[in-house]
């Protein structure tokens, strides 16, 4: 790709990463849903998830403390693992027809959270009597859609932010969860022999792009106030189900 056509790319990855250093989430999403009108989804994802390999370990590297591990590998990680395996077998059930999951996905992030910008805010967390089932089970429907589909992550997220978390605790253990994720996803794409040259020649064109996302995301993220950051990732949360939705009709 030429430098002009590079640009709207870069501004995509900028924009991308920026909402991932602020929020935690949202930066492969938004990514692929941009970079997607301008190459193919087969050929972007390769060189984008390297960069947010790096955005989300350099996050839980500045941050580590702030990682709930108790949480992550307590809860989180083993109810997505619980969960996943049946996601793959639905996958290869439905072979191709799975944009109606990311449909059905979409409009339920949707729904349940612009009821919540709506209605009164609240800085109630669940009562520790709900968590467990209330987290546990979104957690394994985490990991089922992640294995179907790739995109649990606004689950993830939504049960995550019942748990009223301290913004630096969510956005880093989110950065860790990804991490390891990401970590997972090199393997396979290194034996699926995606993760090559090209794919990494690209990643390096597009690396001052992320650099600059996540310098003005981690510059936003610690001027936001509480209340204004739980805002910020309901608003993507419903952005996120609204591309989901326009991903799922796109691709029939």
């Amino acid at each position: 790709m030429t430098v002009l056509e590079l640009a709207p790319l870069e501004l995509a990855i900028a924009l991308a990463f920026f909402l991932e250093a602020l929020t935690g989430f949202g930066g492969t999403l938004v990514a692929v849903s941009l970079g997607g009108a301008l190459m193919p989804v087969r050929d972007l994802l390769p060189a984008i998830v390297p960069l947010n390999l790096v955005v989300s370990g350099l996050i839980v590297g500045r941050n580590h403390a702030a990682v709930d591990r108790k949480l992550l590998f307590g809860r989180v990680l083993p109810a997505m693992l619980l969960g996943f395996p049946f996601g793959a077998l639905l996958f290869r059930w439905l072979g191709a027809h799975t944009g109606w999951l990311e449909a059905a996905l979409g409009l339920v992030v949707v729904v349940v959270t612009g009821a919540r910008l709506l209605s009164a805010p609240s800085t109630a967390a669940a009562p520790r009597a709900e968590r467990g089932l209330a987290v546990g089970l979104p957690l394994v429907l985490a990991g089922v859609v992640h294995g179907a589909v790739g995109v649990g992550g606004p689950i993830v997220v939504m049960t995550l932010g019942r748990l009223g978390l301290d913004k630096h605790v969510f956005r880093a253990t989110l950065s860790a969860l990804w991490a390891l994720l990401g970590v997972a996803l090199l393997v396979s794409y290194g034996f699926a022999g995606v993760l090559d040259g090209t794919s990494l020649h690209l990643s390096a064109a597009l690396a001052p792009a992320m650099a600059l996302g996540l310098l003005g995301g981690q510059l936003v993220h610690t001027r936001l106030d509480p209340a204004r950051f739980r805002g910020a990732v309901d608003a993507l949360l419903v952005v996120s189900g609204v591309v989901l939705v326009g991903r799922s009709l796109v691709t029939r």
